[in-house]
């Protein structure tokens, strides 16, 4: 449920900018990516461990994303104070009651083969696109233009294996091709 409250955290008091956030259609052109391959999974039953180590967070993005000029997002970050399973069937079941139709997770993690992206689908009431890459290969597929990585940030959750605050803003240095600083929002949260 941690996930789950992130997300909701996330939503909560923001006004959808109406902007479709579709990561199948990114990916799908992702093959278009020289070095990327995506392998598709389509399954019911994901788990996966968050562990102490690992940083989660979500960003906010300002409406307007200037090429010329350095772009501020703001990270809400989470830290968890023992490792946790997570169950995606019973995140997905969860999201929807909460009237969320899709989530996607980001699950940066260097022990995956660059050039790899391993993208499962999970839909039990709220579609979850769960995608396991390396940084390299992450930071990659942000700033290709022909992907609008922005689009899909309203509904992403990021979890950097062994990463912290520092790592973070080296991963989100540049989306899209433009400048971006990453600040942490005024609170810690240790969960």
């Amino acid at each position: 449920m941690l996930l789950t409250l992130l997300l909701v955290i996330r939503s909560a008091g923001k006004i959808n900018d109406g902007l479709s956030a579709n990561v199948n259609d990114n990916l799908n052109d992702s093959n278009e990516i020289s070095g990327l391959i995506v392998k598709d999974i389509v399954s019911d039953n994901l788990e996966f461990t968050i562990y102490t180590t690992d940083t989660m967070l979500v960003l906010t993005r300002s409406r307007a994303i200037l090429k010329n000029d350095i772009n501020n997002m703001i990270s809400k970050i989470a830290v968890i104070k023992e490792p946790r399973l997570i169950d995606i069937s019973k995140v997905s079941k969860a999201l929807a009651i909460f009237k969320l139709d899709q989530m996607i997770i980001y699950y940066i993690n260097n022990e995956v083969e660059y050039g790899l992206i391993y993208k499962y689908n999970i839909n039990l009431g709220c579609k979850i696109d769960y995608i396991e890459l390396n940084s390299d290969s992450f930071i990659k597929f942000i700033n290709n233009p022909k992907l609008n990585f922005l689009d899909n940030n309203y509904h992403s959750i990021y979890i950097v294996k062994d990463g912290n605050y520092t790592y973070v803003k080296k991963l989100f240095e540049s989306i899209n091709g433009c400048f971006v600083h990453i600040s942490r929002w005024s609170k810690r949260t240790k969960m």
